[in-house]
C-alpha cells in the first residue's frame, strides 16, 4: 500500500512538472503549488502596514519616463525620502507588468505575480566611480500623518534605455504632488551636481533595412575637475578683470543683482585663434564658480539645445560651455542645421529671469557666427577675443612653462623675439620640442637636470615650422604673415 502510495505521488509530480514545463498548469494552481510571495499581495500588505487601507482598489499609477543618467539619482531620491519619513517598505523584484496592472492584479500568467530577484545596473556616480543599482525596485513611503501611503516603482528599461518612475497615489492631484515631490528631490541630491561633466547623445541603433529602432539617447559623463588658480591663469590683467566682471562677481552676487531687477542668466562669447586659452579659461572659471554645476558639449551634441538646456535648469546654478558653436550655429544663409540654430536662440530667450545658467561660447571663427547670436545682447552680452600673446605675455606664460628646468644659460628675451605672433599652443609645445632635443646627447633623470639653450629653442622652432610651407607652420599656431 505504501509502495503504491509513494508511486502514485510521484506519477502526480511527474505530470504536474511536465504540464508545467508546456505551460499548462492553471495559474491558480501554480500559485498554490509555488507558496511564493505574489507582488501585489506584498504592496497590499505594506500599504496596511504603514496605515493605508487593506486593499489596493483605490490606487491608481501614473508614469514618467527619463533619461538613463536620471538612474541614481531617482535612487537616491526615493533612499532620502524614505530616510526623511521613516517609515517606508522597499522591495527589488523583476516583472514586466507595469505597475497599473500590478495594482489591477492583472498579469499575464500568474508565475509573474511571483516575486522574483532583480537585475543590477552599473551607472557613474563620480568619476572614475561607478555603482550598480536594481533594475526594477518598488517602495511604500508614508510621506504624511494624514496620507495614504504612496507607491514607488522604479525600472530601468534596458530596450529604450531609460528610467520608468511610477507613483502609486489615490487620486491624480496626490499623484501629482507626489511626482514632483520625487523629482525635485532627485534634483537637490543629484549625483552631478557641482560636477564638471560632458553631454553625449549614443548614436542610432538601426535595423539591417535602415530604419530607426532606437532614438539617440541623451548621456551625462563625468570630466576630470580641474584646480586652476589664480597664478595659473597667464591672461592680460584688462581680461582677467573683464572676466571676473562679467561672470565671476555677476555669479557671486547673483541674488543681490537678481533683487535689483537683473536677470540671473547671462552669455559671453570667446573667439580667437586656435591655441590662445579659451578652453583653459573655461576650465578655470569652472573653478572660480564656486558651487556650480559645469556642462560641456561640442561636435554634434550642439544639435541637442534644448535637452543640454533642460539639463542645466535641473542643475542650476550651471555653466554651459559650447565649444566650437561657428560649425552648427552659423549664418543661416549658408546654415545646413537652421533647426539647430533656432532650438538655441529660443532657449537663450526662454530662460525664468530667476534661471542661474551661465553661458560660454566659443569660437576660432566669429564671423562665422550668427549675428542674431553674438551681436544680440539679451543672448549674448560680450565677445570676449583671445587673440595672439603680446611680448610681455609670451614672457610670462614662458617662464610659468620653464619653471622645472635649468635655464641658466637661456636668454628668454631672445626666446621672446624668436616667438613673435605665436599662439600659447605652440609656446607650449615649442618647450616640450625643446626639451627633447635638450636631452638626446646626455639624459636627464629630473627635470632641473635639463639644460636648455637658446640653441636648442632655435633648433625645435625651425623643425616645427619646417616641412609644409605656411600651412604646416600655422598648424601649432605659428601666424605666418
Amino acid at each position: 500500500m505504501d509502495t503504491l502510495l509513494i508511486v502514485s505521488v510521484s506519477i502526480i509530480a511527474v505530470a504536474l512538472v511536465s504540464l508545467m514545463v508546456v505551460g499548462a498548469v492553471p495559474d491558480g494552481l501554480w500559485g498554490r503549488l509555488s507558496g511564493k510571495r505574489f507582488i501585489d499581495v506584498w504592496l497590499q500588505k505594506a500599504v496596511a502596514d504603514l496605515g493605508g487601507g487593506d486593499d489596493l482598489a483605490g490606487y491608481h499609477a501614473y508614469l514618467k519616463t527619463l533619461p538613463s543618467f536620471r538612474l541614481a539619482d531617482l535612487h537616491r531620491a526615493l533612499d532620502a525620502l524614505g530616510e526623511s519619513t521613516g517609515a517606508e517598505a522597499r522591495l527589488d523584484s523583476d516583472h514586466h507588468e507595469t505597475l497599473a496592472l500590478i495594482l489591477a492584479g492583472q498579469f499575464n500568467n500568474e508565475r509573474n505575480r511571483t516575486v522574483r530577484a532583480s537585475g543590477s545596473v552599473g551607472r557613474a556616480v563620480a568619476e572614475g566611480k561607478d555603482a550598480f543599482f536594481p533594475t526594477d525596485t518598488f517602495r511604500v513611503v508614508r510621506l504624511g500623518a494624514e496620507a495614504p501611503p504612496a507607491i514607488f516603482r522604479l525600472r530601468f528599461d534596458t530596450y529604450t534605455q531609460s528610467a520608468r518612475i511610477e507613483v502609486g497615489a489615490t487620486s491624480q492631484d496626490a499623484a501629482e504632488a507626489v511626482m514632483e515631490r520625487i523629482l525635485t528631490t532627485a534634483s537637490e541630491v543629484s549625483v552631478y551636481r557641482g560636477k564638471t561633466l560632458e553631454v553625449s547623445f549614443e548614436s542610432d541603433i538601426r535595423d539591417e533595412y535602415g530604419d530607426a529602432v532606437q532614438g539617440e539617447f541623451v548621456d551625462l559623463r563625468f570630466r576630470p575637475t580641474y584646480r586652476i588658480e589664480e597664478d595659473e591663469i597667464i591672461l592680460e590683467p584688462e581680461k582677467r578683470a573683464l572676466l571676473d566682471r562679467l561672470l565671476v562677481d555677476f555669479y557671486a552676487r547673483r541674488a543681490a543683482l537678481r533683487d535689483l531687477g537683473l536677470p540671473s542668466r547671462r552669455g559671453v562669447l570667446f573667439y580667437g585663434p586656435p591655441g590662445t586659452g579659451k578652453t583653459h579659461t573655461c576650465k578655470y572659471l569652472a573653478h572660480r564658480l564656486d558651487g556650480v554645476t559645469t556642462l560641456v558639449a561640442t561636435g554634434r551634441t550642439l544639435l541637442h539645445a534644448r535637452s543640454i538646456c533642460q539639463i542645466a535648469r535641473m542643475l542650476q546654478p550651471a555653466l554651459v560651455v559650447l565649444e566650437d558653436v561657428d560649425l552648427v550655429y552659423g549664418q543661416r544663409e549658408e546654415n545646413a542645421y537652421g533647426v539647430a540654430l533656432g532650438e538655441l536662440m529660443d532657449e537663450l530667450d526662454g530662460f525664468a529671469r530667476d534661471d542661474e545658467i551661465l553661458f560660454v561660447l566659443t569660437t576660432n571663427a566669429i564671423d562665422r557666427v550668427e549675428a542674431a547670436v553674438k551681436d544680440r545682447p539679451g543672448r549674448i552680452s560680450q565677445c570676449v577675443l583671445f587673440g595672439l600673446p603680446g611680448p610681455d605675455l609670451r614672457r610670462r606664460y614662458l617662464t610659468a612653462l620653464l619653471a622645472p628646468y635649468d635655464t641658466s644659460g637661456l636668454d628668454l628675451g631672445e626666446v621672446v623675439r624668436m616667438t613673435d605672433r605665436t599662439s600659447q599652443a605652440f609656446l607650449k609645445e615649442l618647450v616640450f620640442r625643446s626639451v627633447q632635443i635638450a636631452t638626446e646627447a646626455e639624459g636627464a633623470s629630473e627635470p632641473a637636470a635639463v639644460r636648455l639653450g637658446v640653441a636648442h629653442v632655435r633648433e625645435a622652432l625651425d623643425e616645427m615650422k619646417a616641412g609644409a610651407g605656411r600651412e604646416g607652420a600655422a598648424i601649432l599656431g605659428f601666424q605666418v604673415v
